[in-house]
């Protein structure tokens, strides 16, 4: 679309064979380079947001990748595999506009061609001319699929773009593109590529991460697995029960906030949130008429509030929880965040009514839940405590 933008009539008549045209002009411009990257596995750290910034936690995304660092026309001369062509061959198809090409590439997927057609349309307006200078940045190993990175540069912003198209492999071993690209995980990876690209000395890749958990993500054990690293602990800790011991920090301060609220001093119980949260409980509080607060209060208190994990993300801490004793299974926990304030050090509750990317995976009972929190909750085995390791 972009390369004959002033030509609509070329525009809706573009074929195969100019699409192979083109690849035949970067193969002369030039020479045929070996291998277009090597496979690596490392880890990344994940960015979870706190109120309005994003903080760079403890929390790591393991998985193989393979990271080419290259503009396109450099790309496309390279010794590629079957995804990698079928990538190359979408991005090619999309910048030219050509629907018949990307309908072909999406045909395993089912998805339609009004879909493939809104698609395309949509990077065209959203990136237009950017899409000539695109730069390859990393492919994923996500189970079966591999998730393609890419990035521009819009002009006068120095903040560089990263977005991902997901090339699936078929049974019959196909490649093929899968338009939709919503998986939770997916989207995540690319927002920790984002970041890296913003930051690349806090998001790069380590291959030293050593973490008490390490966990295959579900839906990506059949293929390449793509794992989450985190420390944590368990816990059956009545918040308002018998006060836990100091040097058990996280759960001290937690169990201290809620002892807290349960004494009624809503002021004192929003001070201990981060400043833009606590202005945000204030607020809820505050639109509440009294009867409703009572009853909302009383509930708390009658149903309890029950931690079961807390996952040490450090300067982040997600603490699960249950909201009554019959409520021990995985898919009844809830969740609150608590930060460690990098100026003071010390322990404030955050993210009232505030989420991310994370949270996507966190909820989703096939990625998270089911194959992780509640073996964290109930152990089968010792070897699938440790999957992965």
């Amino acid at each position: 679309m972009v390369l004959l933008r002033h030509d609509m009539r070329m525009k809706q008549t573009f074929s195969n064979r100019s699409y192979w045209f083109i690849t035949c002009i970067f193969c002369i411009a030039f020479p045929v380079i070996a291998d277009a990257a090597s496979l690596q596995t490392a880890s990344f750290p994940i960015a979870i947001r706190v109120d309005r910034g994003w903080v760079t936690s403890s929390l790591y995304l393991k998985c193989e990748f393979k990271s080419y660092q290259m503009p396109l026309r450099e790309y496309s001369v390279a010794q590629l595999d079957d995804r990698e062509t079928t990538f190359l061959r979408l991005v090619t198809a999309i910048r030219i506009n050509d629907i018949a090409t990307c309908s072909r590439l999406a045909l395993s997927s089912q998805t339609s061609t009004g879909k493939v057609q809104f698609v395309v349309r949509m990077y065209n307006e959203a990136f237009g001319p950017m899409l000539d200078s695109l730069f390859v940045c990393e492919q994923f190993y996500v189970g079966r699929s591999g998730l393609f990175i890419w990035g521009v540069t819009p002009q006068g912003d120095a903040r560089p773009i990263r977005r991902s198209f997901r090339i699936d492999t078929s049974s019959e071993n196909i490649a093929y593109w899968d338009p939709t690209n919503r998986n939770s995980l997916n989207i995540l990876i690319t927002d920790t590529m984002q970041k890296r690209a913003e930051r690349p000395t806090s998001y790069g890749p380590s291959q030293s991460v050593k973490k008490q958990f390490q966990y295959a993500i579900g839906g990506t054990t059949n293929g390449s697995p793509v794992y989450l690293q985190f420390d944590g602990k368990n816990y059956d800790l009545d918040v308002f029960g018998p006060d836990i011991l100091p040097d058990d920090e996280v759960a001290s301060f937690y169990q201290a906030a809620y002892k807290t609220f349960a004494n009624g001093r809503k002021e004192d119980f929003a001070s201990l949130y981060t400043e833009s949260s606590g202005k945000k409980f204030s607020k809820w509080v505050s639109n509440m008429r009294p009867e409703e607060f009572d009853a909302y209060y009383q509930d708390v208190i009658r149903s309890g509030h029950r931690v079961k994990f807390i996952l040490n993300a450090d300067p982040i801490f997600i603490v699960f929880y249950v909201s009554s004793p019959s409520d021990g299974g995985a898919f009844n926990l809830r969740y609150e965040y608590v930060v460690r304030d990098p100026a003071s050090g010390k322990l404030r509750l955050t993210n009232f009514y505030s989420e991310s990317f994370i949270d996507d995976l966190l909820k989703s009972k096939e990625l998270f839940v089911t194959p992780i929190l509640n073996d964290i909750l109930f152990p089968a085995t010792l070897d699938r405590r440790k999957n992965g390791k």
